[in-house]
């Protein structure tokens, strides 16, 4: 009986020092990436500036990236788990200019409130207080006259992913291109998404959000006429589809060469926080 009470003390006593052990880590992994830890508008994010910042005649394209549920807190650089290494890596190999955004959502709250495991929602009138936070935090960056205004783009995962649908629905003349990852759109606003360029991937698999919710934009994106996007399904895989999304150069590649420039957009689709 000691013995086994001796077990379950050191136990206890271990696995806070090992989850300790696993936020330093991350953090550490953060802080070699270079990345800036930064506080506005009560909202965490991390941002990095590559490429040459010293030429004024050359603009900086901007990568707003949504995380998923796991990467959630207030430590400032969980968030960078994935994603984050990928475009770091291709900004480097193409010398490309830009300015890296990277929000937390704090943890119990959502970029969209919505359920996950549903395979349809009604988008809500306003934003959630996270996402309107983080678009606070991205409009001040983008305020920089070195910023590109026709080269800002957005990228997420899972949770992400909702964020992202829910942003192109919102404000189709805002982003240059997307890539959203097993997330969720409200295919009633696909008449808005059609506007903005996007590539989403979705595992056939997915047990946490269902496959149904890819396949479900991708044929109200079709009705609508839309040709500027492209819907990939994986057949063998689950719910982490971001794996395959993020590694593939050509994704990087494809996002890139999106320029905004002049878009018809009808007054009736500007959005408004």
């Amino acid at each position: 009986m000691k013995k086994l009470l001796f077990f379950v003390l050191a136990f206890c006593l271990v696995l806070p020092l090992a989850a300790q052990r696993g936020k330093k880590k991350v953090s550490r992994h953060a802080a070699k990436m270079g990345f800036q830890q930064v506080e506005a508008f009560g909202m965490k994010y991390c941002k990095k500036k590559v490429g040459n910042w010293n030429d004024p005649l050359e603009k900086a394209a901007v990568i707003f990236f949504l995380h998923g549920a796991g990467e959630r807190g207030s430590d400032n650089s969980r968030q960078l788990v994935h994603g984050a290494a990928q475009i770091l890596r291709y900004c480097k190999e193409t010398k490309m200019k830009a300015l890296i955004l990277f929000p937390q959502c704090p943890e119990g709250q959502q970029w969209v409130d919505v359920p996950w495991a549903e395979t349809e929602h009604t988008m809500k009138p306003k934003p959630a207080a996270a996402l309107s936070l983080a678009l606070t935090v991205l409009d001040q960056e983008c305020a920089d006259r070195a910023v590109d205004k026709d080269r800002i783009y957005i990228v997420g995962l899972s949770m992400g992913g909702y964020g992202v649908w829910d942003v192109l629905s919102r404000y189709p003349n805002k982003f240059a291109g997307a890539i959203a990852v097993c997330g969720g759109a409200d295919i009633k606003k696909a008449d808005y998404i059609k506007f903005t360029p996007v590539l989403f991937y979705h595992g056939a698999k997915d047990n946490v959000v269902p496959v149904e919710r890819g396949r479900k934009i991708n044929e109200a994106l079709k009705e609508q006429g839309a040709t500027n996007f492209r819907y990939v399904e994986l057949p063998n895989v689950g719910h982490i589809s971001w794996n395959e999304a993020f590694r593939t150069r050509e994704n990087w590649d494809w996002l890139f060469k999106q320029v905004k420039g002049e878009r018809d957009v009808p007054k009736k689709h500007w959005g408004t926080r």
